[in-house]
């Protein structure tokens, strides 16, 4: 009952749009909904609801009281067949609606957990929390977030030249020993360490079926000396996102071309044409985790950071390797369950209801939502959920806009300190997401080490 009539209804799809249908402009800096659930409570009754199979093509909606009808409302809705538009001549009008040969695979269905008198977000989450440890999803208290948490930025790709001839090369943002001469100055004790932009090409990743470091960083030698000294590094790197791979390992949209990943301008939003990188078809999973868990024993890597497939989900419309949503979630819970059989833990940047019962850590949990005109206010019913079973971070403080105000939104939600560093700038980098501004780890190494210390009095009183 906001008053918010003209706003648009608030409609939602889970774990990010499908990548193998055409998109043409991005929504911003949105938010994704990783759990599949909903609630609504009134003064004397509500309810909490629980998509249960089917959640891989669901969208939750929800609208307020005035706008169509006297009620507030909030549903489930269902895409049981994938379609998508698709330009047939090069005239303006020259597109045709294609749909997929068949329908979603699995069954659909959403329990409703009834509770009287009003229920505030709180309880909803403490109910859905016991509803998932019920399930096998969420485990028992496996500790805190830990103080301090620390990315490590490996390479940024770069522009150079030769007699003249520009080419782009990676150039090292901190190697292993430069890492390790980041701990030792920090007087924080017990540091969780994330290594990104390290391997298989760096951020803009080269491919997945492997692990390979940038020999800029140094030898196995020295990342099993910084590894040790950090107490273990997880490794950061994509599964499905990658530059480009063999055409039949790469997924097909409905019109059987491959499903190209652009990048888009951050200010107009539209594609930027000229950049585009690919995913790799979930068929190839498998193979994929046989070689990741090869190349992290002979590298000496004992955990993972996946960042795309733990918390997003893309069809293949190929014909010879269709995978509908819920085929490609099978898929990723195989990886996932092969990597964590093998001894290597993993860890995720955001996780999705279906990776969590693998996951060890989760890193960037967000303290806001998507900042829609129709809401009303930012609930972090994701960490309310999670809290007690797997330990997590909210995004890099040094990255915020207000530093001590992440701060204190992390002490809120009971999560982990992040700070983001580079021990060295490069110039001429090619990406802009490549350019680190107030990275450098000598910038804030003193405000890691305040927060650090307020987290603790603070986290005491609030936890």
């Amino acid at each position: 009952n906001n008053g918010k009539t003209n706003a648009d209804s608030y409609s939602k799809e889970l774990f990010g749009g499908d990548k193998a249908l055409t998109v043409y402009e991005t929504g911003g800096n949105e938010q994704s909904s990783l759990l599949p659930v909903f609630a609504l409570s009134k003064a004397d009754s509500g309810f909490l609801a629980v998509i249960g199979s089917g959640f891989e093509c669901a969208s939750v909606n929800a609208s307020v009281s005035g706008k169509t009808n006297v009620f507030n409302s909030v549903y489930a809705s269902f895409e049981v067949t994938s379609s998508d538009l698709v330009t047939v001549t090069s005239s303006s009008d020259g597109q045709t609606l294609m749909t997929a040969d068949n329908f979603f695979s699995e069954p659909l269905s959403v329990e409703y957990i009834f509770t009287d008198g009003y229920t505030d977000y709180s309880r909803f989450a403490q109910i859905y929390r016991e509803y998932l440890k019920s399930a096998g999803t969420l485990g028992e208290d496996e500790g805190n977030s830990g103080v301090l948490n620390v990315e490590l930025v490996g390479t940024a790709l770069t522009e150079k030249s030769v007699l003249g001839i520009s080419y782009n090369s990676l150039a090292a943002l901190t190697d292993f020993s430069q890492a390790g001469e980041i701990l030792d100055e920090l007087s924080e004790d017990g540091v969780y360490v994330k290594y990104s932009g390290a391997v298989n090409g760096g951020k803009r990743q080269k491919y997945s079926d492997g692990i390979d470091f940038a020999k800029i960083l140094g030898g196995r030698s020295e990342f099993a000396g910084f590894s040790e000294q950090a107490g273990g590094v997880s490794v950061a790197m994509n599964i499905q996102n990658v530059l480009s791979a063999s055409k039949g390992k790469i997924v097909k949209m409905l019109n059987r071309s491959i499903a190209k990943q652009y990048e888009f301008d951050p200010v107009s939003r539209y594609i930027l044409t000229d950049s585009y990188g690919v995913l790799i078809s979930p068929s190839q999973f498998g193979n994929i985790g046989e070689k990741l868990i090869k190349d992290a024993d002979k590298n000496g890597i004992k955990s993972l950071l996946i960042e795309d497939v733990t918390k997003e989900l893309n069809s293949d419309f190929d014909r010879k390797n269709t995978s509908d949503r819920a085929q490609t979630r099978a898929a990723v819970t195989a990886l996932l369950s092969d990597i964590t059989g093998a001894g290597i833990s993993v860890e995720s940047s955001e996780a999705g209801v279906y990776a969590l019962p693998y996951i060890s850590r989760i890193w960037d949990i967000p303290t806001s939502g998507s900042g829609y005109y129709i809401e009303d206010a930012s609930v972090p019913f994701y960490a309310m959920v999670v809290r007690g079973s797997i330990p997590y971070t909210t995004q890099a403080l040094n990255t915020a806009p207000d530093l001590q105000k992440a701060f204190l939104e992390a002490v809120e939600i009971g999560a982990g300190l992040q700070f983001s560093w580079i021990y060295q700038n490069a110039e001429d980098t090619v990406n802009a997401d490549e350019k680190y501004y107030g990275r450098i780890y000598t910038q804030t190494l003193e405000e890691a080490d305040r927060c650090s210390d307020e987290y603790r009095e603070l986290y005491e009183a609030v936890k």
